[in-house]
């Protein structure tokens, strides 16, 4: 009798063991799968130049767009030449077009270029910079402009 009740003890599967089976199947099916998976991703890599550049068609139509005012596309010619070409002084005409239309991306981003660049035009930041402490926007935004443009001022003087 002893030896059945044993045999019968063998044959009787938990819920826990069957728990930790099929777990582990399902495990070695996922890795299974996340191998194939991960052999069949290829991933890339692309520098700051090129992913910003532009093919010569989508300069024209991006050209185009900002000139008939098109805000968006002006401030992405400006990063095609400031951060693909190299040249962000090519830029700076369509973030003055975007400045003229009110963009507080394009006031930051002409003002940082102006202080930085060697063209001496640090009286045009300092005006933008003033603009932009005075505008509706974030507490922290608002600050940094009137640091920098209290900064501006202090080192510049007045400006005509």
């Amino acid at each position: 009798m002893k030896s059945f009740e044993k045999k019968e003890k063998y044959l009787f599967i938990s819920p826990i063991r069957l728990s930790i089976f099929a777990l582990i199947l399902v495990s070695f099916v996922a890795c299974k799968s996340g191998e194939k998976m991960q052999s069949e991703l290829s991933v890339s890599y692309s520098s700051t130049p090129q992913t910003f550049d532009l093919s010569p068609d989508e300069r024209r139509l991006l050209e185009r767009k900002a000139n008939v005012g098109d805000v968006d596309a002006a401030l992405r010619l400006n990063e095609y030449f400031a951060l693909s070409v190299g040249e962000p002084d090519k830029g700076v005409p369509y973030l003055r077009m975007a400045v003229e239309k009110g963009n507080r991306r394009a006031m930051w981003i002409l003002a940082s270029h102006l202080v930085n660049s060697e063209s001496g035009g640090n009286c045009e930041a300092l005006a933008l910079y003033e603009n932009l402490s005075r505008i509706e926007i974030e507490e922290v935004e608002r600050n940094d402009a009137k640091r920098t443009w209290l900064t501006l001022q202090a080192k510049l003087g007045t400006c005509p």
